[in-house]
């Protein structure tokens, strides 16, 4: 059968039905909506529906009389010049006790003044409850800006008050704050040069243009993570490690022993140079990185090639004449040696199927 919908309106507004009628099938989908009139707020739903948001779905499985209930508020009306004031939240009346945040917004070559009006004072943003209906100006007056730039190294420049713009006659402080590992070296204030950080406050008269300089004094960090030092029996190594700096490199190099080896290659502040020989005994390893202010720092690490075994010539002359040809070969290891194999290169035209015999030294052996 058929069911009916009756809207009812409690204050100071109207209610907007989804279709043209009132009477539905049953189980039909209606669309209410509540609309305050100036001056007034919607509060809720009563009757056979609930809920404070102002349109509503409702299923008619019966008839059902639902009621739209609104209340009355206060109205907030700002104006200015020279600037706009911004209202958070923006709605045309608000229920006693509601908070609102009135924000002054300057325009060009202007800065806020103050409240004037039903508010005062100078505080920007604003932020009050509504108990009354109120009226509201900002004020705005001429204003000059200060033009801050870092013109070398890494800091901060702190205004006091921090604005970007300031009425004439605003007492105005400056200070040069450096970043970590950079000191403060000099102003440029308006042409003047200032070696002091901290400019004493001034009233500003008129637009402003500073520059502020900071050098970088800490040296960059080496940290070698690879070879770790000490004895190796391994021949072959890699030399790997990071590098960073507060500021900017300029060369990351390295050194064998007291010999430059060049340019070591940084892929995101690391290094990773493979496949470098080790020479017996020991072997030094030195990284130094320099910055564009010229701070150096450099990390050496020591690494001893002890090798597990060793074939070696011993005293054997350059040039030797004769039938019999005597090369003294020492073989050192710490344990045995499961085999070698010697290659002998001659000249057929000088020599003619030689015989090679072995001989060892005292308490040694050879099998061949």
């Amino acid at each position: 059968g058929d069911v009916s919908l009756t809207p009812l309106v409690k204050g100071d507004g109207f209610v907007k039905v989804g279709a043209d009628q009132n009477v539905f099938a049953a189980g039909a989908k209606v669309t209410l909506e509540a609309v305050a009139r100036p001056g007034a707020f919607f509060t809720g739903w009563s009757g056979q529906a609930t809920g404070t948001g102002s349109e509503i779905t409702v299923t008619l499985d019966e008839s059902k009389v639902i009621t739209a209930n609104f209340g009355s508020g206060y109205t907030i009306e700002v104006s200015s010049s020279n600037g706009e004031v911004r209202v958070e939240p923006n709605q045309p009346t608000y229920p006693k006790g509601t908070q609102v945040t009135l924000t002054a917004e300057p325009a060009d070559n202007f800065a806020f003044a103050g409240w004037s009006g039903d508010l005062g004072g100078t505080d920007n943003p604003l932020t009050l409850d509504m108990t009354k209906d109120l009226s509201v100006e900002a004020l705005f007056g001429g204003a000059f800006s200060i033009d801050s730039q870092i013109a070398s190294g890494r800091g901060q420049i702190k205004t006091v008050p921090d604005q970007n713009r300031f009425l004439a006659g605003t007492s105005i402080g400056l200070e040069a704050l450096p970043g970590a590992g950079f000191k403060f070296v000099k102003w440029d204030y308006q042409g003047l040069q200032l070696d002091e950080p901290i400019i004493p406050p001034f009233q500003i008269t008129e637009n402003i243009s500073v520059s502020a300089f900071f050098k970088d004094v800490q040296d960059p960090k080496v940290t070698i993570l690879e070879p770790i030092g000490g004895v190796t029996g391994n021949e072959n190594i890699s030399l790997r490690g990071l590098v960073t700096d507060n500021g900017t490199l300029a060369a990351v190099t390295w050194l064998r022993g007291e010999e430059d080896q060049g340019v070591l290659e940084l892929a995101e502040g690391k290094f990773d140079l493979k496949g470098i020989v080790l020479l017996k005994g020991e072997n030094s390893y030195t990284v130094v990185a320099t910055d564009t202010e010229g701070n150096e720092k450099s990390e050496t690490v020591n690494v001893t090639w002890d090798p597990i075994r060793t074939l070696e010539l011993v005293d054997a002359p350059e040039k030797q004449e004769g039938k019999r040809i005597n090369i003294p070969v020492r073989l050192s290891s710490n344990g045995d040696v499961g085999g070698m194999t010697f290659i002998l290169n001659y000249d057929k035209q000088v020599l003619k199927d030689p015989i090679l015999v072995w001989s060892s030294a005292a308490d040694t052996s050879i099998n061949s």
